[in-house]
């Protein structure tokens, strides 16, 4: 009975949840100092998401840092210049791939 319970309950709370932003979208706003926050919040997550793995990747050896900055320069540059997504990720990636390869060739 409590394990019924428990699920009814968790249920209940994420329906609340997911139902409380466009009920109360009406009567509730945001200060602007965190409306601006929160426009920013998902790149920033998104930003972190891409950076921690790079610091740590870097932590490794130098050929290893180097092809992480060369692809976060140039997944960078192509996402400021308004390329697709997988053009992004995929030029990110082959970057890091040749200059981690020919920089642990070089020593």
């Amino acid at each position: 009975m409590t394990t019924l319970l428990a699920v009814v309950l968790v249920g209940v709370g994420s329906c609340a949840l997911r139902l409380a932003p466009p009920l109360l979208a009406q009567r509730f706003t945001w200060p602007d100092p965190v409306d601006r926050g929160l426009r920013s919040a998902g790149t920033a997550a998104l930003a972190y998401l891409v950076v921690a793995p790079a610091l740590g990747e870097a932590r490794v050896g130098w050929p290893q840092a180097a092809g992480v900055t060369a692809g976060l320069l140039i997944g960078l540059a192509l996402a400021l210049r308004g390329h697709r997504a997988i053009a992004v990720i995929a030029a990110g990636l082959g970057a890091a791939w040749l200059v981690t390869s020919a920089a642990g060739l070089i020593g």
